[in-house]
């Protein structure tokens, strides 16, 4: 018993004096890029200095590295997207402290490591992981797009005006909800800086609609399939837009297959929310507590520019809707199919499918501007195409173009 007593008289001193550490600012500038349709931000984390995803979605942070020492904080269930979105459990670790440059914050945040999410981004992409919404946790939280900063605030800054009501869901870790209308049906959509595209319907939308009206997307990823849907007209935030086409998303449903929530969400990402600034209150977020959501527009409507997961007026017809650069030890470059439409020309008609590496069209190698507007060979590239050549387990095949049958 005195051995106890006597250790715990040495330790509280040292924590006394961690505590006469300087406040956390009450105002505070953190700069981001954004690079390769991610929100990056330099931090270090742990002694680990480098650029880290930032992450409205997720409310805990995802790292790889040693846990040795860090102590665990609770199991926490979570979806693994680079293991086709296996469901896991998993400790979480207290985050406690995070620096950007000068900027030092003491957080209450947790952290999943080693993760296999972290190591994939940095394999990928060399990032250092991801960092979720709450390390801001405390603050009202500006993200201004238009100042590419993070702006902490400890009082409401008085220049927001306009306000969105925010659902926050306690029992799974989503974010800020917005509220918006589809045909006249209510959704949600997550302010999700970790989504590269700009809108996401909750799958649900697909159900609701008539068979001439959706059309099934096909991808490498199976919990990544989707449709892509027609709406008649479209409310958020301060937009309106009539008949358009837009991508679902099945893989809240995957995340909690038991949350009736789930269906009725979708994904709001950085393609849409660059256009705005926002004000997020997180000064309770583990409380699931929040005072709304603030924006401003940064952009006339009539210059909002968006990318091919966003506000269409019509579905792509030759139908590649995402490819992402591929090289490899032979040098090789061309581009990897992720996500077609599976009555399109390049399903139907041409043999493609996700996965596919197209690295020659008509003999030459890749060109970049085929891939244009949301589509492969976009711009009518496609109809002057006799052959192209993919790449199968190694080796290049070459293969004639069919007529394109129904393809315009």
């Amino acid at each position: 018993m005195r051995v106890k007593l006597s250790l715990f008289i040495l330790v509280l001193p040292l924590f006394s004096c961690a505590e006469e550490k300087p406040p956390a600012p009450d105002t505070a500038e953190i700069p981001f890029v954004i690079k390769g349709g991610r929100m990056l931000v330099y931090a270090t984390v742990y002694g680990r200095s480098g650029q880290y995803v930032f992450d409205t979605g997720a409310n805990f942070s995802h790292l790889d590295i040693d846990p040795k020492g860090l102590f665990p904080s609770r199991f926490v269930r979570f979806v693994d997207f680079v293991d086709n979105g296996e469901l896991k459990l998993d400790w979480t670790r207290a985050l406690n402290k995070i620096s950007f440059g000068d900027v030092e914050l003491r957080t209450r945040s947790e952290v999943i490591t080693p993760s296999s999410m972290a190591v994939s981004i940095r394999e990928t992409s060399g990032y250092d992981g991801f960092l979720g919404i709450g390390v801001f946790e405390g603050y009202w939280c500006e993200i201004s797009f238009s100042k590419s900063k993070i702006i902490l605030h400890r009082e409401k800054p008085d220049y927001f005006t306009n306000f969105s009501p925010v659902r926050k869901i306690n029992k799974v870790s989503y974010g800020f909800l917005i509220p918006a209308a589809v045909d006249g049906a209510d959704i949600h959509l997550e302010v999700d800086t970790g989504l590269p595209y700009g809108i996401l319907f909750p799958e649900g939308a697909a159900r609701n609609k008539s068979p001439g009206e959706r059309r099934e997307v096909v991808s490498i990823n199976e919990v990544e399939q989707y449709h892509w849907v027609k709406a008649r007209e479209i409310h958020i935030l301060d937009e309106t837009y009539t008949d358009r086409y837009i991508p679902t998303n099945s893989y809240f449903a995957a995340r909690s297959p038991h949350d009736k929530d789930a269906d009725g969400i979708g994904l709001m990402g950085l393609d849409f929310l660059r256009h705005y600034d926002f004000l997020l209150d997180c000064r309770e977020l583990r409380k699931g507590k929040t005072a709304g959501l603030y924006y401003e527009p940064n952009t006339p409507p009539e210059d909002r520019g968006y990318g091919v997961f966003n506000l269409a007026r019509n579905a792509a017809e030759f139908g590649a809707l995402e490819v992402e650069a591929y090289t490899d030890y032979k040098n090789y470059f061309g581009v990897r199919i992720r996500d077609m439409l599976k009555d399109s020309a390049a399903y139907r008609d041409f043999g493609l499918r996700p996965g596919s590496v197209i690295v020659k069209a008509n003999g030459v190698e890749f060109r970049w501007e085929w891939f244009a507007g949301g589509e492969l060979f976009g711009n009518g590239y496609y109809r002057t195409i006799r052959d192209y050549a993919i790449l199968e387990d190694g080796a290049e095949r070459t293969i004639t173009v069919p007529p394109l049958g129904g393809a315009p």
